[in-house]
C-alpha cells in the first residue's frame, strides 16, 4: 500500500503554523479523471510541474480525482495513480472526495486511506470535511457527494467552523458548485435550492471570499451574493464545451495573498494566463477611501448602518473615524450590521459609493453618535478618491453622521423643494442662488418644513452634490431636525479623595490625575454636549485635594456659593501655583458659533492670611461683544479675583454673551495677577449656553 509519509509531513507543517509572511500562494484544481487507471496523468503532471514553477505554499482540490468504481481495490489503485502525480508537488496539498470517488458506503474509507487530511471534521465525515489555518487565512473543506447524501453539504459545522475563525481571508471548498452553469445544472448544490442558500448565508456572514468548486469539466468565474464561486473543474477531465460564459480548457487558479489584497490567475495546462481578478479586504471605511474607482472589488465585515436614502446606505466605524456609501444592500434600516461587496463608483452627483451587495448579520446594533462639525469642516479636505468641497477643512468626513448648528438662511421651492441653506455664522457661499439671491451656508435635505431664521440643529449624512463643475457640500438629515436647546453644564476640578465624590452629570477634567479634556453634559439631564473642555497647565501647577489645605467652599448666600455649593457642586479643592510665571488654560471647543455661553469660575484657599494671593483669569479667542458679569465689578477681557482668602466674598469670575466664531471655541486663563506669585486656578468652572 502507498505509504503517505510525504503528505504527514507537509502536512504537519501547516497545521502547526508559520510566520505570516507578507505575500503567499496557493492553487486550487479540480477533476483530473481520465483514461491512465483512472487518471488523466499527462495533462495531471503537466500542471503539477507548472504549479512547481509557480512556488506556492499549498494546493487545494476540489474532488472527481479519478474515475472510480464500487470494486474498492480498483479504486485504491486510482487514487494511488493519482497521489503518486501529486506527490511530485513541491507543497503539501489538500482534497475532499467528488462524486466519482463514491460509489459504495465504504469508498471514504479507501480515499481517506490515500490521504492525510486534517481530521477536524464531524463525526462520520472523517478527511473528508474538514479545516485549517495558513498564515493569514482560513480554508474549508465540504463534502458534497457523502454516499446517501450526494448535493448535501455540512451547513451546521461550517457555520460552526466559522464562527470560531479568526483568520482575515477565508476561502471555502467543495466538489458541487452553488450555481452551475454547465451539464451538472441538475445534480450540483442547486439541486436543494433552500440549503445552498443556507450555505451561502453561512458564507456571507463569516465574509468567505471564494468559493471553489469543479464537478462541471469548464471554468466560470461569478460573483454570487457576497462571495466569488470560481468553478475550476478540469485539470484533465473530459471539458465540457459550449456552455454560455464558460472557458473549456485544462487549467489551475494561482492566487496570491498579499497582507489585505488578493489576487487570481486563471491559467491553462501551458502556464498561459486567461482570467484575473483581485478583491482587496477593506478593514475600515477609510481604506475603501483610497481604493480606485472599477478597479478590485472589495469586501468590508460587520459595519453598521447609520442611515438610509431609498436603497443607499451609510455605514460608519464605531470609533467614527470614517464612513462610506453603499448601494446594493437592498432595504435596511440604522443599526443592521452587514458584511458588504462590491466595486467603487463616483456617480454624477459627485457622490461615491461601493456598489454591490450586502449580507445582514444582526439588527438592533447601536448606531455611532453623530460628530459636531461646524459649515466649514462639512465634507473635509481630500482623502484618496472621496468627494470633498472646494475650501474644504479638517479631516475627510464624507459619509458620516454629524450634526450642524445654525440659523436656517433661505428655503428652496419647485425641483429645490426639500432643501434649505444652514448657515453657523461662517457665511460660506457655494455658487448657488434661489430666486436671484445667493444662498448662504451648506445645504441641508431635509422633508421637514422649517422657516428662514429658525436656529435648529440638524442630523445626518455629509455628502456633496454638484453645481456644475464644483463640488458643494450637503447635508442629509436623518432625523427630524431639532430646535436648538441650550444646556448648562459643571466641571469639579478637584474632585479625587478625599474630597467628596462629585454628583453624576458634573465632569472631573483638571491638570492633576486628569483626565485633562472631553465632553461636557448637560446638569440636568446628564446627556453629553457637543462641547469638550481641555485643561494644560505650565510651571508645575499642583493638584491639591487635601481637606486641610485644599480650600473650603464659599459662605452661604454668596455668588460662588449660589452658582456652584446651592447646586451640589463642590469648590474645595485647589490647583495651585507652581514656578513663576504659571498657568491654566482652559479650552472649549465644539461650541455652536450661532449660539452665544456664560462662563463662571471661582476658587477659594480659604487662607484669612492670604488676601495677597490673587488670581487674574482673562478670556480669548471669542468674538468681541460678551460682557464681563464678574462679582467684583470688573469689565472686560480680565477679571482679578482674590483666591488665597475668598471665604466670605465668595466672588466668581464671569461673562456672558460669548459667541466663539467660526472655528467653534475660545479659552480662559488663570495666572498669578501680581509679582506674589502663590494664587490658585479654577476650582470648578460652569458654562451655560444662553437659550
Amino acid at each position: 500500500m502507498f505509504k503517505k509519509t510525504f503528505l504527514i509531513s507537509l502536512s504537519l507543517t501547516v497545521l502547526i503554523g508559520s510566520a505570516v509572511s507578507a505575500s503567499w500562494k496557493f492553487v486550487s484544481m479540480a477533476d483530473s479523471r481520465g483514461d491512465t487507471n483512472g487518471v488523466n496523468v499527462a495533462i495531471l503532471s503537466k500542471i503539477v510541474t507548472k504549479i512547481n514553477a509557480e512556488s506556492v505554499d499549498l494546493v487545494i482540490f476540489q474532488g472527481d480525482a479519478v474515475n472510480g468504481t464500487s470494486d474498492n481495490t480498483a479504486l485504491a489503485s486510482q487514487l494511488s495513480t493519482w497521489v503518486t502525480e501529486m506527490n511530485k508537488l513541491k507543497c503539501p496539498y489538500y482534497a475532499t472526495v467528488g462524486n466519482h470517488e463514491i460509489s459504495t458506503a465504504t469508498s471514504e474509507d479507501v480515499f481517506r486511506s490515500k490521504v492525510n487530511n486534517p481530521t477536524n471534521g464531524p463525526a462520520g465525515y472523517a478527511e473528508t470535511v474538514f479545516s485549517f489555518d495558513h498564515n493569514n487565512a482560513h480554508f474549508a473543506f465540504l463534502n458534497s457527494d457523502h454516499y446517501g447524501e450526494f448535493h448535501h453539504v455540512q451547513r451546521s459545522w461550517l457555520a460552526t467552523d466559522l464562527a470560531a475563525n479568526t483568520q482575515p481571508h477565508v476561502f471555502v471548498s467543495s466538489h458541487d458548485p452553488g450555481y452551475p452553469s454547465g451539464p451538472h445544472s441538475g445534480d450540483s448544490l442547486n439541486l436543494y435550492a433552500s440549503e445552498r442558500d443556507e450555505l451561502w448565508n453561512i458564507m456571507g456572514k463569516a465574509g468567505v471570499g471564494m468559493f471553489f468548486c469543479g464537478h462541471e469539466h469548464l471554468y466560470q468565474r461569478t460573483r454570487q451574493g457576497n462571495i466569488i464561486q470560481v468553478i475550476n473543474g478540469s485539470c484533465g477531465a473530459p471539458l465540457h464545451t459550449g456552455y454560455a460564459n464558460t472557458t473549456a480548457k485544462y487549467h489551475y487558479v494561482v492566487v496570491t495573498v498579499d497582507g489585505n489584497n488578493v489576487l487570481s490567475i486563471a491559467k491553462d495546462e501551458n502556464g498561459v494566463e486567461f482570467d484575473r481578478w483581485e478583491y482587496k479586504l477593506a478593514p475600515t471605511c477609510d481604506s475603501l477611501r483610497l481604493m480606485t474607482d472599477n478597479a478590485a472589488m472589495a469586501i468590508m465585515k460587520n459595519k453598521v448602518v447609520t442611515h438610509t436614502v431609498g436603497t443607499t446606505a451609510y455605514v460608519e466605524e464605531q470609533d467614527r473615524s470614517s464612513a462610506f456609501q453603499v448601494s446594493g444592500a437592498g432595504v435596511v434600516v440604522p443599526g443592521t450590521a452587514l458584511n458588504i461587496v462590491g466595486t467603487l463608483r463616483t456617480l454624477a452627483t459627485g457622490e461615491r459609493e461601493i456598489n454591490g451587495s450586502a449580507v445582514v448579520l444582526s439588527t438592533g446594533n447601536a448606531v455611532p453618535k453623530p460628530v459636531l462639525i461646524s459649515t466649514k469642516t462639512l465634507g473635509g479636505e481630500q482623502r484618496g478618491g472621496n468627494p470633498y468641497p472646494a475650501g474644504g477643512l479638517g479631516l475627510n468626513n464624507y459619509g458620516m453622521l454629524v450634526s450642524i448648528h445654525g440659523k436656517v438662511t433661505s428655503i428652496g421651492s419647485g425641483t429645490d423643494a426639500g432643501n434649505f441653506y444652514l448657515d453657523d455664522g461662517a457665511a460660506l457661499l457655494d455658487g448657488t442662488s434661489w430666486n436671484a439671491t445667493p444662498n448662504v451656508g451648506v445645504r441641508v435635505r431635509a422633508s421637514q418644513t422649517v422657516a428662514v431664521g429658525d436656529r435648529i440643529t440638524v442630523t445626518g449624512i455629509s455628502s456633496v452634490f454638484k453645481n456644475g463643475a464644483s463640488t458643494c457640500r450637503l447635508l442629509y438629515a436623518s432625523v427630524p431636525v431639532q430646535p436648538f436647546l441650550p444646556f448648562t453644564a459643571y466641571n469639579d476640578v478637584v474632585a479625587n479623595s478625599p474630597q467628596p465624590t462629585p454628583l453624576a452629570n458634573v465632569t472631573t477634567y483638571n491638570t492633576g490625575p486628569g483626565p485633562t479634556s472631553g465632553f461636557l453634559k448637560d446638569f440636568s439631564t446628564g446627556a453629553a454636549t457637543t462641547v469638550t473642555a481641555t485643561m494644560t497647565q505650565s510651571g508645575g501647577v499642583v493638584h491639591q485635594p487635601d481637606l486641610t489645605s485644599g480650600g473650603s467652599e464659599t459662605n452661604a448666600g454668596t455668588d460662588a456659593y449660589n452658582t456652584f455649593t446651592a447646586l451640589g457642586v463642590n469648590v474645595a479643592g485647589v490647583e495651585y501655583y507652581g514656578a513663576t510665571g504659571w498657568y491654566v488654560d482652559l479650552v472649549f471647543t465644539g461650541l455652536d458659533p450661532t449660539a452665544f455661553y456664560e462662563f463662571t469660575t471661582t476658587a477659594n484657599r480659604n487662607g484669612p492670611t492670604y488676601a495677597d494671593r490673587l488670581t487674574k483669569y482673562t478670556i480669548s479667542g471669542a468674538d468681541p461683544g460678551y460682557t464681563n458679569t464678574s462679582s467684583s465689578g470688573a469689565a472686560g477681557a480680565s477679571t482679578t479675583l482674590c483666591t488665597g482668602y475668598n471665604t466670605v466674598n465668595g466672588y466668581v469670575a464671569r461673562w456672558t454673551g460669548i459667541q466663539s466664531g467660526s472655528d467653534g471655541s475660545f479659552q480662559v486663563r488663570a495666572e498669578a495677577a501680581t509679582s506674589q506669585n502663590n494664587a490658585y486656578a479654577f476650582s470648578a468652572f460652569k458654562l451655560r449656553q444662553l437659550p
